[in-house]
């Protein structure tokens, strides 16, 4: 007991502000023990609570104190005065060790004893805690203190107080340490003690996310801690922030602490006030990055009020931001992006930034040799008025930047054609965007925005004449008048490409500016033609009124007439309405226009014409129409003498057009197709074109492909569209035709399944990209393709990918073919499996690569059902017997019956005479010269067989009159009719060498040799040589020579060789010079004859030789 006494005097008696707290920690567990076993003793006694704990009243231990205490109704209160009285914060941890305590009032009481009255004397104030600052005993003793109600917000004061201290950090966090460690307020001062006290930035990061799970768990699981709920939370520690922020010492660490609060989203979904910091961090990053002092972004400002009934209200920062004066600066910096990036934050109009940027890149670019080009600044001005769309510019802003530009231009220009960078399409250009942008104002009156189109036009018309005139200096300027000037050509280079380029003024969506569009670049609208203006109300006049107002001279009216030329042609016949009256000038284009429109809707007739078009015409009323009906030809719908009377004035009125002449073509087309459908001209005008071309191809009339493509071309329809449609006719058409619920529409007899090929290109040549078709039918064909098919439904498969492939040929797209062949593959498979044969077929003939599909030939053979491509009607027959005798003799040599059959269905008597041909050759090799015997009857049988082959073979070449190929079989034929009669003598004639012919022709009869000769192509005169030799000069068989004589001619050649022969055969017997001498005796070349005798030695034949010759012609035949 001494040493406890001693131990808890030393914990009272510790002097200095929070002092002694380690002592008194180390006793608490020990005297919390005494006070549980002690609690029983004196939990019935009762004491009254003193006004106030006297300094006399205080013991001098802390046993004495937890005893005194327990005399007290709430020992756990009393402690807290005692606490306060002592400046002992160890009694308000003792006293939470009751039960029934308050972590609340022990929390603040601690706090209270631990930072003492000078660092909350803040707080005092709010609380209403009155106490002298320079004696801090008079809150010791204050009753009001001590024995204070404490609640959440005189914590939140304490808390937010004690902040502003730098060293009470560790307090702070120590304080839900002790009292609530399940508090989100642990972790976020921990987060404040590592900021301030270390600037531990990683661990300060470490803090802020445990205090964001702790927060969101409670929030989640509806968590009420031992000290306030998670409102109260979010109140302090956003108080808490926004003060930390307030008092930084340094800018780093300022700058330090906003990035840690936005990077972990402190305060997003909080239900109190709180500071934006994600905004205010990026305003610094902007500032610091366009180098402005973080102090300029926005200032805050602390408010402390006695009188406040929250905690926003008693501590309170207020940011103060000024965002005209930092867009300012950012802009005098050129800091054009981070501008746009700060309004966006602070919730400002970028209007202001973005006309400032553009002025400033105006500026920039005016400077570089881009600005040189007329393209680039027509780009830079479609880019400022998109750009001011999109971020929303003021109206009046945009229209007066477009025309402040203008007017600089002009001033600079100084009225000189081509002075100014700013050329006549820029100037209309930019008075137009200007015009576009008044009109959002609602600020100017009907008659101004006129006056205003009526400037535009005026200052498009004298510029281009301006352009018109220089022109033509600078060509009159040249040193050769037939080469254009330098800068002529640039500039005509400038004009080209900026036609051929992206049109700057057809991208806009103003009337008057597609009117410019047209007129400045009417390049880009060739081919376009609006039908929907080709049609006039019942009241539209043909006559402009005139009111004098608006005159033009000469050349502003000749570059109007081409203005309205134009328009006309690209169909705009309203806006040129509209911009004639605008002029109040009548155009002859626009009145001609008119005529042929109201002729073709039948409210105008021939006979009616006005003086004034007529004079254009040159020529006079037709008066034998006066008494026409126009109820015979009412909208165009008749036909005959009225119609070719309306269409002969239509042509008439087209050829005095100066500049309207596509527009006067497309009146004619569509009318002259309203008469041949027997409609009004006015449904073709407003109907849908496809439904106008789906008539026309419908119908019988002979010149409907013709009338189709005027059609297409007049309305302008695109490649696209038009392979769409073709590919839904045929589509719609295969499938009326192959199925039953098909509906049987116009558009279905737009195809014919039956077409031909040539009928099929017809109707594919509307299109002018095939390629673009086929695709559009090859896609059509895969989409239908699906898991256990009908027949019906393969059958359209396979027709859509067969004229997909004729598009792709039509077009020489090589991937579409290779494409269509993948597919034709791999859909073989599936026909194969459910044994579509036919489709087959249909599919090879079909796309006709017989070469590269020769696997479905393959197939059809294995399942025999080769017959199916020789059936009559199959297409493309000229190619396909050509591949399929190939195929046969490639990969089925032996197989001589179906070659025959295709032949015989094909009509090929050529190839099957080849065949046959082949066949006999084949069974001729067989045969072996030891089955060359009479007693072989399957030899005999077999040479016949090859006999008959030869000879049919040699009669169908006959037919084809291939004489060649006939003439050698029919010497093969007789070769094997020799063999056949030469069987008994064991003679072969057949399969023989070289040296067993020469051999045969030299020992048997010369019928007999000259079959073999003829056989074996040995009837050349070097092949007769040796059988005369031996059979008539050495055998003297004289018959042979006769036979030899009536087959060939003798000729002089064949007795040289002989004689050659003769006089080189040292063994030839003795009757051979007999021989020989009666053999030169049927030589007629005498002097020849003469000479092979001297050569011989036979001088003394001459007169056998020579008989009737007298000895002066011997003697003249000596000298020679």
């Amino acid at each position: 007991t001494t040493t406890m006494a001693t131990s808890t005097s030393a914990v009272l008696g510790g002097g200095g502000e929070g002092g002694g707290e380690g002592e008194a920690m180390m006793d608490v567990s020990i005297t919390a023990g005494l006070m549980s076993q002690h609690s029983q003793k004196f939990e019935e006694r009762d004491s009254p609570i003193p006004s106030v704990v006297e300094e006399s009243d205080l013991p001098s231990d802390l046993l004495s104190v937890l005893f005194k205490c327990e005399h007290y109704k709430f020992p756990w209160r009393a402690l807290l005065a005692y606490a306060i009285a002592l400046q002992r914060p160890v009694l308000a941890i003792l006293s939470a060790c009751y039960k029934e305590s308050s972590m609340l009032h022990c929390m603040c009481v601690w706090l209270y004893s631990t930072l003492g009255y000078q660092v909350l004397e803040k707080a005092s104030t709010v609380l209403g805690i009155k106490g002298t600052p320079t004696d801090p005993n008079s809150l010791r003793f204050n009753k009001e203190l001590q024995w204070r109600n404490w609640s959440l917000h005189d914590l939140a004061i304490i808390l937010v107080t004690a902040m502003h201290h730098k060293p009470s950090a560790t307090h702070l966090s120590l304080a839900f340490q002790y009292f609530d460690k399940g508090n989100p307020l642990l972790h976020f001062f921990s987060f404040h003690e590592e900021f301030v006290l270390r600037c531990n930035f990683t661990e300060c990061k470490k803090s802020l996310k445990e205090y964001a799970l702790c927060l969101q768990k409670c929030s989640v699981l509806k968590f009420t801690g031992l000290i306030g709920d998670v409102l109260w939370v979010e109140s302090v520690t956003s108080t808490i922030a926004s003060h930390m922020l307030v008092t930084c010492p340094s800018t780093f660490e300022w700058s330090h602490l906003l990035k840690l609060l936005a990077e972990e989203s402190f305060g997003d979904g909080f239900r109190c006030n709180v500071l934006n910091f994600k905004d205010l961090h990026q305003m610094n990053e902007l500032l610091d990055a366009a180098g402005l002092p973080s102090d300029v972004a926005f200032t805050l400002r602390p408010q402390f009020s006695h009188d406040g009934q929250s905690l926003s209200e008693v501590y309170h920062v207020r940011v103060r931001i000024d965002p005209d004066h930092i867009l300012s600066l950012l802009l005098e910096k050129g800091q054009f992006e981070i501008a746009r990036k700060y309004a966006t934050i602070v919730k400002s109009t970028a209007g202001e930034i973005v006309i400032k940027e553009a002025e400033h890149k105006l500026k920039k670019i005016s400077k570089s040799t881009y600005w040189t080009y007329e393209q680039a600044r027509l780009h830079f001005w479609h880019q400022c008025d998109q750009t001011f769309k999109s971020e929303k510019v003021d109206p009046q802003s945009a229209a007066e930047f477009f025309e402040s530009v203008v007017h600089t231009a002009v001033a600079e220009g100084k009225g000189q054609p081509g002075a100014s960078d700013c050329t006549a399409t820029e100037q209309v250009l930019l008075l137009a965007l200007a015009l576009k942008w008044r009109q959002e104002t609602d600020t100017v009156s009907t008659d101004q925005l006129r006056e205003f189109e009526r400037e535009i036009w005026l200052s498009h018309i004298h510029s281009t004449i301006e352009e018109k005139e220089l022109s033509e200096k600078r060509t009159s300027s040249s040193p050769l008048p037939f080469l254009p000037d330098q800068q002529q050509t640039t500039n005509t280079t400038t004009t080209n490409t900026t036609n051929t380029n992206t049109n700057p003024l057809s991208v806009l969506d103003s009337s008057l500016l597609s009117m410019l569009s047209i007129t400045v670049l009417s390049s880009r609208f060739e081919g376009r033609c609006r039908l929907d203006e080709l049609v006039l109300p019942d009241n539209a006049s043909v006559v402009v009124e005139k009111e004098n107002k608006h005159t033009l001279n000469q050349k502003e009216s000749d570059v109007f007439e081409m203005m309205l030329g134009r328009m006309l042609n690209v169909g705009c016949v309203i806006q040129a309405r509209e911009l004639a009256s605008l002029f109040e000038h009548n155009s002859p284009d626009l009145t001609i226009v008119l005529c042929c429109i109201q002729l073709a809707q039948g409210r105008l007739t021939p006979d009616k014409l006005t003086d004034d078009v007529l004079n254009l015409v040159g020529t006079h009323s037709p008066r034998h129409l006066a008494d026409l009906s126009s109820s015979q030809h009412e909208d165009g719908a008749g036909d005959g003498k009225p119609s070719a009377e309306i269409v002969r004035m239509m042509l008439q009125l087209s050829d005095r057009v100066v500049y309207a002449t596509k527009c006067c073509s497309s009146i004619i087309s569509c009318f002259k197709i309203a008469v041949s459908l027997k409609i009004p001209y006015s449904t073709v005008i407003t109907s849908d074109p496809f439904e106008i071309l789906t008539s026309l191809l419908s119908s019988k009339l002979s010149d409907k492909i013709l009338l189709t493509k005027k059609f297409i071309s007049t309305c302008n329809l695109e490649n696209r569209e038009i392979a769409g449609y073709l590919s839904d006719c045929v589509a719609g058409s295969l499938n009326c035709h192959f199925t039953d619920g098909g509906l049987d529409s116009l558009k279905t007899r737009v195809y014919q399944p039956e077409m031909s090929g040539s009928q099929f290109k017809e109707l594919a040549g509307l299109c002018e990209d095939h390629t673009q078709l086929g695709n559009h039918l090859l896609m059509m064909a895969k989409s239908m393709a699906m898991p256990n098919q009908t027949s019906p439904s393969l059958s359209i498969q396979v027709e859509l990918l067969i004229r997909a492939h004729d598009c792709f040929t039509l077009g020489c797209s090589v991937n579409g073919i290779s494409e269509v062949l993948i597919v034709a593959r791999q859909w073989t498979e599936i026909l194969l499996r459910g044994r579509h044969f036919k489709l087959m077929v249909r599919l090879l003939t079909g796309i006709g690569h017989f070469h590269e599909m020769s696997y479905i030939i393959g197939l059809l053979l294995e399942n025999d059902e080769f017959e199916l491509l020789v059936h009559p009607g199959v297409e493309k027959q000229e190619q396909l017997r050509v591949a399929l005798m190939n195929y046969l003799r490639r990969h089925h040599p032996g197989d001589h019956e179906k070659r025959q059959m295709v032949a015989l269905k094909f009509g090929m008597f050529r190839e099957l005479a080849k065949a046959r041909e082949d066949q006999a050759i084949k069974e001729l090799r067989k045969i072996k010269p030891k089955n060359l015997t009479p007693s072989n009857p399957d030899t005999i049988r077999t040479l016949k067989k090859i006999f008959d082959a030869f000879r049919t073979a040699a009669m169908t070449y006959a037919q084809e009159d291939c004489m060649s190929s006939a003439e050698y079989c029919y010497s093969q034929a007789r070769l094997v009719a020799l063999q056949l009669s030469l069987l008994h003598t064991n003679k072969q004639v057949v399969n023989l060498d070289a040296k067993k012919v020469h051999r045969f022709m030299s020992e048997q009869p010369f019928t007999e040799a000259l079959i073999v000769a003829d056989a074996y192509k040995r009837s050349m005169l070097v092949d007769w040589v040796n059988p005369l030799y031996k059979k008539v000069v050495v055998n003297g068989d004289f018959r042979y020579f006769n036979e030899y004589k009536t087959a060939f001619p003798l000729s002089s050649g064949i007795f040289q060789e002989l004689a050659n022969k003769y006089s080189h055969d040292h063994g030839k017997p003795a009757d051979a010079a007999n021989n020989m001498k009666k053999l030169l005796a049927f030589l007629r070349n005498l002097p020849l004859k003469h000479k092979l005798i001297l050569q011989l030695g036979m001088g003394e034949a001459f007169p056998v030789l020579y008989p009737g010759v007298s000895e002066g012609f011997l003697s003249d035949l000596n000298k020679l």
